[in-house]
């Protein structure tokens, strides 16, 4: 096993960047698509059918996760199906008994029988995700900013006198010629 004090600090330094590099990329991508979701399922109800009893869809704003009673003798049918979104002031709408917190809606019980159903909306998955991808953004800007004003990319001391190395962390610049 590898020690951490084994590791030259540059390297690991750069290791944890590619690691927050590829993470904000991860956090980009699901960013995207959860905002594409998010916006779509005002418009489009998109459902997914894992089993006869278990089922997953978007419903105006909401990641809706449902399981069926197997006593209710219902079946959600397998697959992806996609439906024209319902009207909000008609029919079935399982937020208006679930007990609400911090955006997530739990339905069951009385109100529900035979239904355990967890609703999530959409917007917090998109401004976390979101907020990732902005620190790296901040990041990297914070370094290109640095390289161009002539500082050292890890401490940000002036490196006008000493172009090649800094002599606050001994930081060889790239580029810099031995």
């Amino acid at each position: 096993m590898v020690s951490w004090r084994a590791v030259p600090s540059g390297r690991l330094g750069g290791v944890l960047r590619l690691i927050f590099t590829l993470a904000s990329a991860v956090s980009l991508l699901v960013c995207v698509a959860a905002a594409v979701l998010w916006v779509r399922s005002y418009w489009v109800v998109d459902r997914y059918g894992f089993s006869p009893l278990h089922s997953v869809a978007t419903d105006r704003g909401s990641l809706v996760f449902c399981r069926i009673d197997p006593d209710l003798n219902l079946m959600v049918e397998r697959g992806y199906h996609r439906d024209p979104a319902p009207n909000p002031t008609s029919g079935w709408n399982p937020r208006q008994a679930a007990r609400r917190t911090w955006n997530l809606f739990v339905a069951h019980g009385e109100d529900f029988p035979g239904f355990k159903m967890v609703v999530i909306e959409l917007w917090p998955p998109v401004l976390l995700t979101g907020m990732v991808f902005t620190l790296w953004l901040r990041r990297e800007v914070a370094l290109r900013r640095r390289a161009f004003a002539g500082r050292c990319s890890r401490c940000g001391y002036d490196l006008r006198a000493t172009p090649n190395r800094c002599p606050e962390c001994g930081h060889i610049a790239e580029g810099a010629t031995s």
